[in-house]
């Protein structure tokens, strides 16, 4: 059923598809929805909920960044073995924690990264945590702009010039300065980007972000594989190299990097919110965190199997040169073109959270950001102002990578989760006084659903007897109990029919047949039943109810004294008396 609400001025008597707002209801819509629930179906009217696939490229997209083009040195450093290691187990890890957040926020109602760590720690604990995303997430957001800046315009560092993509196919301009090409990137591509209300309306340019890291990855193992056919690569290191005390800090060195890499807590909650089905928010972390697992083991085996020792912080440096293989131009502009437009889908699914938690830090109390449009837009362009800036005035990317990563990226990652579990009251377990038997669980709630079964069997078998034939050709529970409500309702028609014939026969006893099921009065043994006899004409689909004698009647079932007490049940009573679920005791 749908309904719609109208929006009526009177200097406009047309009705406009503007002012009106469908909203679906059917048996299970409240009749009073909820302030959040109301407002975001108003606002949002056509949206139906956000798809798994959809939620996993989100997901992944804000796990994949800049992070990636570091892992061919974290493999130089750690080696192959040591290095594949430490990303599954920081991905394991990652996925405990954001468990943790997941399973803490449902049991507080919680539905941000901030209201969970403020259930926990209060308005100051939540206002460091939106303090600590702000700052993250503006430090990304300057690296994927400086990024993207290098790989078009080019870079220079220690008096070297690398030459762009722009800068080496059409030579030196104007046009195709820094300055200018962020300025043109900024307006063109990441600011009509950033402007989306919903998450999910990212997740086409999430699919194509994903698509392009798989493209430089196909790529990276392409030339690898050829070169190492061609005999050119050396066979890299399986454990890291030790021989001072400069090689031992250089392993703590990578912590930033592989932090980095795996921190997607503050959009968990947000993709979560418009999933159509919330239930399924860990199968789209677990999937998330294998996909991009895999591609950060792929990516840096093989770039460290390419490059070797010559593998530079930022593998990207690394395709500036001449590979050696045929069409080595081509490729290079190729990787860095596919990772420069990567960064450029990537930058809204960091902005979402950036901007919602710098709302909720500056205006707590407000309405939500979604429907007020001034603060919306101020909020938007005031920050991708400061990501311009920063990326025109830091001269490098790793003194906002490694700040970030170090600092922040920690906290968010997992000091913040700790805090979280430590701080909140876990839930307590129930335990009920039962000895499950040889071979079955013990678990308290294994123990409560099967004496709950047992008891729903016990009556369930009663009840079978009560009705003639339904023991016999009756299997399945659910054509059990159509069977037993056609034969109550067949008796209560056949009581409906005796007091019409009742009352025709005299007309001034005043035999109200739904007055007298309402109130069930209790009758005499010997009476409407003992009395009365059915007429030849009536056809009945079940045979008459033979009671079995009252000592044989479990003590669990109501006592039924004759049929006439049964026939003065409504419809549905006996079944219903029968099935009301026990209480275990806890």
């Amino acid at each position: 059923m749908t309904t719609k609400t109208q929006k009526k001025d009177k200097n406009s008597p047309r009705k406009s598809k503007k002012d009106s707002i469908s909203v679906q209801i059917n048996e299970n819509t409240p009749l009073l929805m909820p302030k959040k629930i109301e407002s975001s179906s108003f606002s949002h009217q056509d949206f139906n909920g956000a798809s798994f696939t959809g939620a996993v490229f989100n997901l992944s997209t804000t796990i994949m960044g800049a992070g990636i083009m570091a892992l061919p040195a974290t493999m130089k450093v750690l080696g192959l073995g040591l290095g594949i290691a430490v990303i599954v187990f920081v991905a394991v890890l990652t996925e405990f924690c954001v468990g943790m957040l997941l399973r803490y926020s449902k049991a507080g109602g919680a539905d941000s990264y901030g209201g969970v760590m403020g259930d926990a720690c209060g308005d100051v604990g939540r206002g460091i945590l939106q303090v600590c995303v702000v700052i993250n997430n503006i430090g990304i957001l300057v690296v994927y702009m400086i990024i993207i800046g290098d790989v078009l315009s080019g870079s220079s560092s220690s008096g070297v010039h690398h030459a762009g993509v722009l800068e080496g196919w059409f030579g030196e301009h104007w046009w195709n300065g820094r300055f200018f090409v962020l300025v043109v990137t900024t307006l063109c591509v990441l600011t009509p980007l950033a402007c989306f209300k919903r998450i999910d309306s990212l997740r086409h340019t999430s699919a194509l972000a994903v698509f392009l890291a798989l493209v430089f990855l196909f790529i990276t193992a392409a030339i690898a594989i050829v070169k190492w056919i061609q005999g050119t690569t050396t066979t890299p290191r399986f454990l890291p190299d030790i021989i001072d005390l400069n090689s031992i800090w250089s392993l703590f060195a990578v912590v930033p990097v592989l932090v980095t890499a795996y921190v997607c807590h503050f959009n968990v909650q947000s993709i979560a919110n418009e999933l159509e089905d919330r239930s399924r928010i860990k199968s789209v972390v677990r999937t998330s965190l294998a996909l991009c697992s895999i591609i950060y083991i792929m990516t840096g085996f093989f770039g460290f199997l390419l490059f070797g020792n010559s593998t530079l912080d930022d593998v990207l440096s690394n395709f500036d040169t001449n590979l050696g293989i045929p069409f080595s131009s081509e490729l290079n502009d190729a990787v860095r073109v596919s990772y420069a437009l990567h960064l450029m889908l990537a930058f809204p699914v960091i902005f979402y959270p950036l901007r919602l938690n710098l709302d909720r830090l500056l205006f707590p109390s407000s309405v939500p950001l979604a429907s007020d449009n001034r603060r919306f837009s101020l909020l938007t362009v005031g920050l991708i102002s400061v990501v311009f800036l920063g990326a025109n005035f830091i001269p490098s990317i790793w003194d906002a990578f490694q700040f970030t990563g170090a600092t922040d990226a920690v906290c968010l990652g997992f000091i913040f989760p700790a805090a979280i579990a430590l701080r909140s009251d876990p839930p307590k377990k129930e335990y009920i006084q039962v000895r499950a038997r040889r071979g079955q669980a013990t678990d308290s709630h294994s123990l409560a659903e099967r004496v709950r079964r047992e008891k729903i069997s016990e009556r369930m078998k009663c009840l079978q007897d009560l009705v003639p034939g339904c023991s016999n050709k009756v299997t399945g529970k659910a054509v059990m109990l159509d069977e037993i409500i056609n034969y109550v309702q067949s008796l209560q028609r056949q009581v409906e029919f005796l007091s019409m014939k009742l009352a025709a026969v005299n007309p001034r006893l005043d035999f109200n047949i739904e007055r007298f099921l309402a109130k069930d009065i209790p009758q005499p043994r010997t009476g409407l039943s003992s009395s009365l006899a059915f007429s030849p004409d009536i056809t009945m689909p079940f045979p008459p109810l033979h009671l079995p004698h009252p000592s044989l009647i479990p003590a669990s079932l109501p006592t039924i004294r004759n049929s006439s007490e049964t026939l003065q049940r409504p419809t549905g009573s006996v079944v219903c008396a029968v099935f009301n679920e026990p209480t275990v005791g806890v």
